[in-house]
């Protein structure tokens, strides 16, 4: 039912009120393209936004803006090096990426992905610390400077073994899921990849980012979540699902895995909360990933009702502490605060809206009160998400599921059904943006409302 309700909404120009008219005809033929195809029509090459590789104050190098970004542009739509498929959620080793590497032939590469190749840091502070070449702009329009550069590389290529794993394991990417929309509007069956994006790893990592990315296709598409200014940075996530954790346990992460720690506007909030309120949060955090969160699930595998009873006073227990903690100290804490608590405490949120679809309230209601605690716990969990990890295929999926929610507890022509709405072309914005015909932009949120029932 609810991926009639896109569908339908998509074809009146009711989903958020989108303009179709917003970009030439011909980048809305190649976004199209795209998603309907996996590839972009008659290109090799790579496509790129306003962006320059640039040395990042107590970063290195990194991508700014060299020109206004609005959310929902596209900033890079790039091929791979090389690239490895398998079955959803069982990703292959990047390591496996060896043998396509060592085949390679760098001259083979299109401009720029041939330069971008070349200059790849390899994890040491020198490589990372070096300005690059301007090898954004191809010999012939003003890059000579990284022709002899790119030409030398190409002529060295393959490194040695221990070099290559080097830059494998820092420039690699591997996902459980390439865009599962995106993959069922064009008919093809979801899977898993891992590969090397040349341009792709140029940029760095901010558990606050300023873009989304994923996998159509071969191709690795990055797009703005984010009004961003010229000069300014332009950041991922490297995290995945652990973005949703404690700053201890993100850093704990990036160290360990990357080598550096996360400086962005999110860690430093936390870092500086009250003691009490990082106690309280780290406490819940713990509680969750360790008791409540595998109660839980045992709970639901077996059809236990008071276990899953049990799990969820538990769940209210802890989220109860932490508000608690934050409001005895909002004095002395950043107005953020509350926010980035609460996605460290994502998991708990989810947890407390499955346990109101299994007949368990997160506060213990049942009947009629169900539906709206249900519509509660999940406006909170996609709260937390537009906050810290927009436009994240777990953004259109919980929209999708509100949407759903909303129309069967309040009616399809509710306020509330409005609203959700407006959230579902949203969320859409943000991953696919603006370009995209009515047709294809319905049938991708259809397919997330589809997908949002089975991995919710």
């Amino acid at each position: 039912m609810i991926a009639t309700l896109i569908l339908a909404a998509a074809r009146r120009g009711g989903v958020a009120c989108r303009s179709f008219a917003t970009a030439s005809q011909r980048f809305e033929q190649q976004e199209n393209a795209l998603y309907s195809t996996g590839d972009l029509p008659g290109r090799n090459v790579d496509l790129f936004g306003p962006l320059a590789v640039r040395l990042v104050k107590g970063k290195g190098r990194g991508y700014v803006a060299t020109g206004p970004i609005e959310l929902g542009d596209l900033l890079l739509c790039a091929r791979p090096a090389a690239a490895l498929h398998g079955p959803v959620e069982d990703a292959p080793d990047a390591a496996l990426l060896m043998p396509q590497l060592m085949a390679l032939r760098p001259e083979a590469l299109e401009w720029p992905q041939r330069a971008a190749l070349a200059h790849l840091s390899d994890g040491t502070e020198a490589s990372v610390s070096q300005p690059p070449p301007p090898f954004w702009d191809p010999p012939s329009a003003g890059g000579a400077a990284a022709s002899g550069a790119a030409a030398a590389a190409s002529a060295a290529w393959p490194p040695p073994d221990e070099a290559l794993a080097r830059l494998i394991k820092v420039n690699a990417f591997g996902d459980d899921y390439e865009d599962l929309a995106a993959a069922a509007a064009r008919g093809a069956g979801g899977r898993s990849c891992v590969g090397l994006w040349p341009a792709f790893a140029y940029f760095n990592h901010s558990c606050l980012p300023s873009t989304v990315h994923y996998v159509v296709g071969e191709r690795m598409v990055v797009r703005a979540v984010q009004d961003i200014a010229e000069g300014e940075e332009v950041t991922i996530s490297f995290l995945g699902r652990q973005e949703f954790a404690p700053v201890g346990a993100r850093q704990a992460v990036l160290r360990e895995r990357w080598g550096f720690e996360c400086t962005c506007e999110r860690c430093a909030v936390e870092a500086a909360a009250p003691p009490e309120v990082g106690r309280a949060v780290d406490a819940a955090y713990a509680r969750v990933m360790t008791e409540l969160r595998p109660a839980f699930l045992e709970a639901a595998e077996a059809g236990d009702p008071s276990a899953l009873a049990a799990a969820a006073r538990g769940l209210r227990d802890a989220d109860a502490s932490v508000r608690a903690a934050l409001k005895a100290h909002a004095e002395r804490a950043h107005p953020a605060t509350a926010t980035f608590a609460a996605a460290a405490l994502y998991e708990l949120h989810e947890l407390a809206y499955a346990a109101t679809q299994l007949g368990t309230g997160f506060g213990g209601d049942d009947g009629g009160e169900r539906g709206q605690e249900a519509l509660a716990a999940l406006s909170r969990c996609l709260a937390i998400v537009d906050a810290v990890s927009r436009g994240a295929e777990l953004h259109c999926f919980l929209a999708a599921r509100l949407l759903e929610l909303a129309s069967a507890a309040r009616g399809r022509d509710s306020a509330a059904a409005a609203a959700a709405l407006q959230l579902v072309g949203q969320a859409g914005e943000a991953r696919y943006g603006k370009q995209l015909g009515e047709k294809l932009w319905g049938a991708l949120q259809a397919a997330n409302a589809e997908l949002a029932g089975e991995y919710l």
